[in-house]
Order: C-alpha cells, then structure tokens, then sequence
C-alpha cells in the first residue's frame, strides 16, 4: 500500500541577502557540469552504500540545474551512508547498455524512482513533494522554482531542488514523518533555506542510522 507523505514548504518568507550569495554554488556546478567535470550519477564520497535512483524529468528543468540538484542531494544523503547513482532516463546518453535496462524495468523498492512534474498538488497547495513509499518520490519543480523566483535568486534553485529532492527519498529509505529540525521539517522558512544554502539543513543522526540499515538490508537482498 502506497502512503503519502507531505513536505510543504512555506512561501511568505524571503530569503536574506547575505544567504543568497550561497545558492550560487548552483551556478557553479552547473558550469562544471557543463564542462564534464561532474557526471550525472557522480557521488561526493564513495564511503555509503550504493543507491540507485532512476529520474524522470517530465518538467521544463535544464539538465544543468538536475545535475546540480542531484550532486546537492547525494552530498546530503551520502553524508547519511547512502551513495546515490543516479540513472537520469529522460538523458539519451544513459539509455543504453545496464541503465537503459534499469530504465526500461522501472522503479522498485530496492531502485526507488524520483518523478519531476509540472504544476501542482491540486489538493495540497503549494506542496513541494510527496513520497509514495516504498517506491517513488514525486517533485513539484514548479512550485519549487517559484520559491525560489520569489526570493529573487533563481541561482539557489539547485540546492533548494536537492534538497527536496533527498528530503522526498529520505522517506522512501525509512523516515517515517517528520521532524522538529533537519532536513526532514515538514515546512521551510526563511531559516531552513538558509541552512540549505550554507550545506547545513542535514538529516539527524537517528535518521541517519534509519537511511543506512534500510540501504544496507536492500543491498543485501
């Protein structure tokens, strides 16, 4: 049976000046990834256990600002024990070989899928995601990116996007609600974005311990 799990973020709040110039990380990896110098599917560490997440990009998003998002969203969860490799199926260049066939199976409980969608939670509004566990996340990247237009800097939807993103699978890998502090707060202000611009808005160490067993006992399947 599939559960719903909302992560709403609030939109009256504007996001501080000074944090802003952080959300320009989202450029510059978009530039490196551009230049070949990030891959989509490249982790940041390669201490956690292997994670594949298959993407589906049904929105209007560059594939510079999903890489960007992607690389911000495995720093998050490979912090956790979770090493993602991300297998972008909307990308013509991973369709061949094992990932078009990871692409052409679909997603499971042990390869989780991550919808990115036009428009919006027609019964949740201004929702920025939903989790339906075990196996896929969908994205609200509309709703996302307006966040982000609204706080006139269109520079940290990257990281916003990321963090979103490992917020929506930290449900899928065993997060059950929410929580009062960390990535896993059912709403976001002023302050937790600027968490997330300065690489702070992180899961908790008990949310941690749940992320890697549940990876570890699927790798072990």
């Amino acid at each position: 049976m599939k559960t719903s799990v909302r992560s709403q973020i609030g939109s009256s709040c504007r996001t501080p000046t000074s944090a802003r110039r952080f959300g320009r990380l989202g450029f510059v990896y978009g530039a490196l990834a551009v230049a070949g110098l990030i891959f989509p599917g490249q982790t940041v560490r390669a201490e956690g256990v292997p994670l594949t997440v298959l993407v589906y990009n049904y929105t209007g998003a560059s594939a510079v600002t999903l890489f960007s998002a992607e690389r911000e969203a495995a720093r998050i969860l490979d912090s956790a024990g979770a090493s993602v490799v991300w297998v972008n199926s909307w990308d013509k260049r991973q369709l061949s070989g094992e990932t078009g066939e990871l692409c052409a199976k679909g997603w499971t409980s042990q390869t989780h899928g991550l919808k990115l969608i036009s428009g919006m939670n027609k019964f949740l509004y201004k929702e920025f995601g939903v989790a339906s566990i075990p196996v896929y996340a969908t994205i609200y990247y509309e709703e996302v990116a307006r966040r982000a237009h609204n706080d006139n800097s269109a520079s940290e939807l990257p990281i916003l996007l990321g963090c979103v993103i490992a917020h929506e699978l930290g449900h899928l890998l065993g997060v059950r609600g929410h929580s009062t502090s960390g990535i896993m707060q059912p709403q976001w202000g002023a302050s937790q974005i600027r968490q997330a611009l300065m690489e702070s808005l992180l899961f908790l160490k008990e949310q941690k311990r749940v992320i890697r067993d549940q990876v570890l006992m699927a790798a072990n399947r």
